[in-house]
């Protein structure tokens, strides 16, 4: 039982990683966007980084819903649910951002 409480702490945490790297990639994505032309490029790479993170966000929510199936409440399930949703939707939001920003 110890092992899972690790996990799930683990699990957790990577919420708090992907939301603080979302939301340090839209702050440095307003910083560039206040720049020069030259800044493309980066907001390239930013929108680069920004699709892998949305791809190992789908791998991370798989696992967490998998391995929290098991032992939460019908009501935390749907909690868990809504904070997976709404992960999934700043991260769209940042992409879609991103891919506007690059397709000029």
């Amino acid at each position: 039982m110890a092992e899972l409480n690790e996990v799930k702490e683990a699990l957790i945490r990577e919420h708090e990683v992907i939301r603080a790297e979302i939301h340090l990639r839209l702050q440095s994505l307003k910083a560039e966007t206040s720049g020069d032309l030259s800044s493309a490029e980066r907001i390239r790479n930013y929108t680069f980084g920004l699709h892998d993170l949305r791809e190992g966000l789908k791998r991370h929510i798989a696992i967490d819903e998998r391995v929290f199936k098991t032992f939460l409440l019908k009501n935390q399930e749907r909690e868990l649910r809504k904070e997976h949703e709404l992960i999934e939707r700043e991260v769209n939001q940042a992409v879609q951002m991103c891919d506007e920003i690059t397709d000029t």
